[in-house]
């Protein structure tokens, strides 16, 4: 069964074993997993872009850093991070507030409606994706210096090819498919009897 399904759904596998592998334990699993698909299942690329874009809760003054004095508001250069983003409407002036759930700046970070458009998941229950960052000296959101959400691009972790399942459905007897099945939800179905 394993050597079907890994000729028909081949760029969907992924192998439960490496996402908590190194740095790839540091993100969620569904996260872990999108990561090794984007990187053909290389563990080494997926830690390394981890490293780059997801720095520890203790490099959260080193980032601070960063975006203060190689960023401004309006210009070319932005931090980018990956991370969880919450986005929470302020009526009162008009634009959003962020928060990220992997690292802490410990400051305030806004954003507004053109950047968050076209992912409004960020306001039911936040989104994962690349979060770009810069520097509002001038305060030119707030009328007060700030950290900036200028970009963010949603990580395609829920998007899912039906047609592809359905297709592939054909060439499993029921009993690959349900293992099939199981094994994707993480259990065993070994550990199981038919009913």
């Amino acid at each position: 069964m394993v050597e079907v399904a890994s000729t028909i759904l081949k760029p969907l596998l992924v192998d439960k074993s490496k996402a908590r592998f190194g740095e790839l334990a540091r993100v969620p699993r569904h996260i872990s997993e999108y990561l090794l698909t984007k990187f053909d299942r290389d563990t080494i690329k997926a830690s390394s872009f981890i490293r780059k874009y997801c720095p520890s809760q203790s490099d959260s003054k080193i980032v601070l850093h960063r975006i203060m004095s190689e960023t401004l508001v309006g210009g070319d250069e932005a931090i980018v991070l990956m991370d969880e983003v919450h986005v929470t409407p302020i009526l009162k002036i008009g634009i959003y507030s962020v928060s990220l759930t992997q690292i802490n700046l410990g400051v305030e970070i806004y954003t507004t409606a053109k950047i968050i458009k076209d992912d409004l998941e960020v306001l039911r229950h936040g989104s994962w994706g690349t979060v770009a960052l810069q520097y509002d000296y001038d305060g030119l959101l707030t009328g007060r210096r700030s950290i900036v959400m200028v970009g963010f691009k949603p990580l395609e972790t829920a998007k899912i090819d039906l047609e592809l399942f359905q297709n592939s459905r054909k060439e499993f007897s029921l009993e690959e498919w349900i293992e099939l099945l199981m094994n994707t939800c993480g259990v065993n179905p070994r550990a199981y009897n038919q009913r």
